[in-house]
């Protein structure tokens, strides 16, 4: 298959045997909601805290440097994680320093609340997001969390012992807008 074009004059598909060595498509050819470029970060091994507060998840972010001032950035995340009887585990979604996504309906806003009926358990929750950062710097996606200090919370295992793991992970995709 070769290069084709619609109409309008924006390019359709190509073949990835079209291009050749170095050759790639002008971006300003691309349709709007084309995905540009995607980068992921995957965290296997745990992670405890027990502060009040909202803390970085070590290795739960990822970095992303768009290639236009207009493009979205679509962000797809999940948290796995555990804590102890009945305790809220509070998580944010964070644009380098600035918190993204919250909620505004309640006294502790955040981007995401779990419930844990027992400490032995874990929950997988994802979280989904369209960010405009109008930036072409590099731009830092992350994931925080905050136990409330009632408790240790842990990320990717349950909160009473480490025999369960689980995987959390942040992917990012630049969108042409």
């Amino acid at each position: 298959m070769a290069l084709t074009q619609v109409a309008s004059g924006l390019i359709a598909s190509v073949a990835a045997s079209t291009l050749t060595g170095t050759q790639t498509i002008p971006r300003g050819t691309l349709p709007t909601g084309a995905v540009l470029q995607v980068v992921q970060t995957v965290k296997t091994d745990s992670f405890t805290s027990a502060t009040s507060g909202f803390v970085d998840i070590t290795g739960l972010s990822v970095s992303i440097t768009p290639t236009s001032a207009t493009s979205k950035i679509l962000i797809f995340a999940t948290i796995t994680a555990g804590s102890g009887l009945n305790d809220n585990l509070g998580f944010n979604l964070v644009r380098n320093s600035t918190n993204i996504n919250q909620s505004t309906s309640g006294t502790a806003n955040r981007t995401l609340t779990q419930n844990y009926g027992t400490a032995y358990q874990s929950i997988t929750s994802p979280i989904t997001f369209l960010d405009s950062p109008s930036t072409t710097s590099a731009t830092t996606y992350k994931l925080q969390m905050d136990s409330g200090g009632l408790t240790t919370c842990k990320i990717n295992v349950r909160a009473t012992d480490s025999y369960f793991g689980g995987v959390s992970q942040i992917t990012v995709m630049e969108i042409a807008a």
